[in-house]
């Protein structure tokens, strides 16, 4: 029992430490988006038959993937690499 403070402030300290991590990849994964990029963007979800007039977000995730935000953060998507394909798919 005499150990059960330090268990509970090595806990705490786990918990900050792993937030602080996760804020830290959150704001690494914001890219600015070029006009090209934004155009290629814009045609392959168009491609894909979904609407993107105006993208508002595109974060890279961890894995190489995207998500993209599109229409006054109206619609989400996600774009995965499948084998050198790059998919579509609308997130709900």
């Amino acid at each position: 029992m005499k150990y059960l403070p330090l268990m509970f402030t090595l806990a705490a300290t786990s918990l900050v430490l792993t937030s602080q991590f996760v804020q830290a990849e959150i704001e690494q994964t914001n890219i600015e988006v070029s006009k090209d990029m934004e155009n290629a963007t814009k045609a392959l979800i168009i491609a894909s038959g979904y609407s993107c007039k105006k993208i508002d977000a595109l974060i890279q995730r961890y894995n190489g993937d995207y998500r993209v935000v599109c229409n006054g953060w109206k619609y989400t998507y996600d774009i995965e690499d499948k084998g050198g394909t790059y998919i579509v798919t609308l997130n709900d």
